[in-house]
């Protein structure tokens, strides 16, 4: 039956004229508002709207559809207490989008008008196919969950809206049994908690093609990670504790410790990252244990960048020995965007046969003040040192072995930003006598903006401020080979985000309270100006925007972009208009004047 259905969706899909909600097992369609719905109407429009999910043989919505079906969501679909949904005998869709026309209504924030929503922290059962798609998910109060019976399957597609009651960093919980299955979009993925006794979770990909592999695994239960298990790990010998787990900043190890132990080490037997987020301190004489692969030493895991150089004559976040200390070393290991400091008498790394040592130019090289000298590097015969040109200015080496300078993996020559994809005309509502068009073409081809939709890019539609700084991470991360972590079970999809904005300086913490609000056109240009180097922001003109002041939140950001040539005014009185909201084709060209500096306006 599942086949059959895949293969019905295709073929609709391909004939371009039927919408998701179209493709439930049964064809009847149902209107449903608990709000302003009515059980004695007869549920067949958006002005007759039926009130309750009823019984299958009752008044409300589902005996429409028990046989499969639509229920179209005009305002509240409201699950009041923990309740199973009865089983019909095909699918049902929930949607608020049918007929050509969208019902969604996402305001208020704290309780948006049209949304399938549940009670405070209510249960809801399935027993058969359930399907939500382009409709808002609602997550309120206490978390709620939606328990999937063996046999029956949920869906979530891409185009449902999940959104949190502001001050909730969490959504529904989605409870699989045995033999259940959950067909969930990657968003759904990263901001839903998903666990249970087993079933299976694929990804959601299109109306036209079979879900995939999620590679989520419910119901297996793990220890904590035993050695080799992760390849990375967190050390600070101030803050950390070696009962931590480790495999967080705010969880780090304390000490280096051996691969059998409970230190840093014994998560990395077989190599690995270890990111220092305090102190890494060698206290003796020491020889690192040999490891299965290399270990890196960084203090910046791609999300954050820990470093901290104050106080000059004690970092807090450095690597650092005891004075005097050697440190041998059997297998590889690697320095990498990381503090090393020289304290009091010579530190010596030894590098031993067999061994290689790479320090790279994004090592921060600090002596302790009237010191002349760093660490001394040994390198025994059989051994490698690669260093770089800073390293071998400031060190002192000692060379029996192979020395060897580190050639930065940087290009600066090589452009940041590239395209990957082509624009074939696919969005409806860009076409090429649109203003906008080559802006939204060149972000869609750099991978700096998606569709709403395959065939719609909605260039009128507003960016929320989440959307917004997702967009600057996306841009920053292109442009530093950076990462940003997934979200975890439970935290809404915007959290790393937001955290990587912070941590890199491009928001302060808490400069928006509201991150699911439309971000107005002043408010985007002071995230913007902060994304790259100065000497990205290069002035081209010299330009007048009457409508803005010196006494702007957003001047100064405004008149940086403007200068080059990111942003200008309107046609009609060159004003910026901070106050605006921005919508999506405005907000392209942002990103693509700032990605492409052919196409910044020099006039």
């Amino acid at each position: 039956m599942k086949k059959l259905l895949c293969l019905l969706l295709a073929l609709l899909m391909c004939a371009g004229t039927f919408s998701l909600a179209a493709f439930a097992a049964g064809d009847a369609v149902v209107y449903l508002d608990n709000v302003a719905g009515n059980d004695d109407n007869d549920g067949m429009s958006a002005d007759a709207p039926k009130k309750t999910f009823g019984s299958l043989t009752g008044k409300g919505s589902l005996a429409k559809v028990r046989n499969g079906g639509t229920v179209v969501v005009v305002g509240k679909a409201w699950v009041g207490k923990d309740w199973t949904m009865p089983a019909t005998s095909g699918a049902v869709t929930f949607t608020s989008a049918y007929g050509g026309k969208d019902y969604k209504i996402t305001t208020p924030e704290t309780n948006p008008d049209t949304s399938f929503k549940m009670a405070s922290g209510a249960v809801l059962t399935i027993e058969s196919d359930v399907i939500f798609d382009d409709i808002v998910l609602f997550q309120e109060n206490k978390q709620n969950t939606v328990k999937v019976s063996a046999g029956a399957t949920l869906t979530v597609t891409d185009k449902a809206v999940l959104m949190s009651k502001p001050g909730k960093n969490y959504h529904w919980r989605i409870l699989l049994e045995d033999g259940a299955t959950a067909i969930l979009s990657e968003e759904a993925q990263k901001t839903m908690t998903i666990d249970g006794t087993g079933g299976k979770v694929l990804t959601w990909t299109s109306a036209t093609t079979d879900p995939v592999d999620s590679g989520i695994k419910v119901g297996e239960t793990t220890d904590a990670p035993q050695a080799g298990a992760v390849d990375l790990a967190y050390l600070d010998a101030v803050a950390g504790n070696d009962a931590n787990d480790g495999l967080s900043g705010t969880t780090p190890k304390k000490t280096f410790g051996v691969t059998t132990g409970k230190g840093v080490l014994g998560l990395l037997e077989n190599g690995g990252t270890a990111v220092v987020v305090g102190k890494a301190y060698v206290s003796r004489d020491w020889t690192m244990p040999v490891l299965s692969g290399a270990i890196t030493f960084t203090s910046n895991d791609g999300t954050k960048d820990y470093k901290n150089a104050e106080p000059i004559e004690n970092p807090a976040c450095a690597f650092k020995m005891a004075s005097g200390a050697v440190m041998t070393i059997e297998s590889d290991v690697i320095f990498d965007d990381i503090i090393l400091f020289q304290e009091n008498a010579q530190n010596t790394i030894k590098v031993t046969s067999g061994a290689t040592l790479i320090i790279t130019d994004k090592a921060v090289l600090m002596s302790k003040p009237g010191n002349d000298y760093h660490f001394k590097i040994v390198i025994e015969s059989g051994a490698t040192a690669i260093l770089s040109e800073a390293a071998q200015k400031t060190m002192t080496i000692e060379n029996s072995g192979n020395l060897e300078t580190y050639a930065s993996t940087d290009a600066p020559d090589a452009p940041k930003f590239s395209p990957s994809r082509a624009y074939q005309n696919q969005f409806t509502d860009v076409t090429n006598e649109k203003w906008f068009y080559s802006f939204v073409k060149t972000a869609f081809e750099y991978t700096l903006a998606n569709g709403t939709s395959d065939t719609k890019f909605s260039p009128d539609g507003k960016f929320t401020v989440a959307q917004a700084l997702t967009a600057a991470v996306n841009i920053h991360k292109a442009y530093n080979g950076t990462t940003v972590r997934a979200a975890a079970a439970g935290e809404a999809w915007y959290v790393p985000y937001v955290e990587y904005c912070v941590a890199n300086g491009i928001i302060k913490d808490g400069q928006f309270a509201d991150l699911n609000a439309n971000i107005k056109r002043g408010d985007m240009a002071i995230v913007f100006a902060n994304i790259l180097p100065e000497s990205e922001y290069k002035a081209i003109r010299t330009k007048v925007l009457p409508d803005m002041t010196a006494g702007m939140a957003s001047a100064a950001a405004v008149q940086k972009l403007a200068n080059a040539g990111i942003v200008g005014g309107d046609s009609g009185t060159g004003n910026y208009r901070p106050n605006d909201e921005i919508t999506r084709a405005q907000a392209c060209v942002i990103f693509t004047r700032i990605a492409v500096a052919d196409m910044r306006d020099a006039k």
